[in-house]
């Protein structure tokens, strides 16, 4: 499945006025306006560029990983899904507003809510909101995540290999974990994934090759910044998410 870029994408916004008018984090409180039954315990993060979906720039167009979307319908079975990627609200809002067309994804992060740091732009899981013991996020870069390494999983870039598996294999894992009430999810991926020690801190190998832009922002991402005032506008950190419509 292919879609080609248009001059300018919808925003999205919540259906309705749900949104707190306090809030701690990046995100309203976990589950807040959801009945009883879709309430989730643990927060799962994904990245967007490379993990669940290539953007093709000659050709204005991108390609979803295979398995990245039942994945995600999966997984919102058992976790709050939140994409948080280091891409502009546009760019990445016309992604998800095609990729995501069942609303699985419930919170959506953008350049704006990460801290940019040694060229690198750093998603600060503290900053959510939600609790880091029940927090995890998959990223194929694995300085995005160096201020929780404990807390992510370094999955492998993915460009256009059509027999790609790595997010199947990492559905069961993920699955049983949240059926079994883990009190940390640390503790699972350190049982599942490969680590090395750096900094006295547990981080996953990287498996693979690198990603073009694993030290600096994609030239990707670089292209498409647009003009001062255009759509990098900073916004208040209650109101710095896009709630997908159910």
């Amino acid at each position: 499945m292919t879609s080609s870029k248009p001059h300018q994408s919808k925003t999205q916004t919540s259906h309705s006025n749900n949104t707190p008018s306090r809030s701690t984090g990046l995100l309203p409180p976990l589950n807040y306006g959801l009945p009883p039954e879709q309430h989730r315990r643990y927060t799962l993060v994904l990245d967007l560029d490379e993990t669940l979906v290539h953007f093709d720039q000659k050709r204005r167009t991108y390609k979803p990983r295979p398995y990245a979307s039942r994945f995600c319908a999966e997984m919102s079975k058992y976790f709050e899904l939140v994409v948080f990627t280091a891409g502009l609200k546009d760019y990445a809002d016309w992604i998800l507003d095609d990729f995501d067309r069942a609303r699985h994804i419930r919170y959506r992060l953008y350049r704006n809510s990460c801290k940019f740091k040694r060229g690198v732009y750093v998603k600060d899981l503290s900053c959510l909101g939600r609790d880091l013991s029940k927090t995890l996020i998959i990223d194929n870069i694995e300085d995005n995540f160096e201020m929780q390494p404990d807390n992510g999983i370094n999955c492998e870039s993915w460009f256009d290999n059509p027999n790609d598996t790595e997010l199947a294999r990492y559905e069961p894992i993920l699955r049983n974990m949240a059926l079994s009430n883990v009190d940390s999810v640390c503790d699972t991926i350190r049982a599942h994934f490969k680590f090395t020690k750096s900094n006295n801190c547990a981080s996953p190998i990287k498996r693979g090759s690198s990603a073009p832009h694993a030290h600096t922002a994609s030239p990707m991402k670089r292209a498409l910044k647009p003009a001062a005032g255009a759509f990098g506008y900073s916004m208040a950190p209650s109101t710095r998410y896009s709630l997908a419509p159910p």
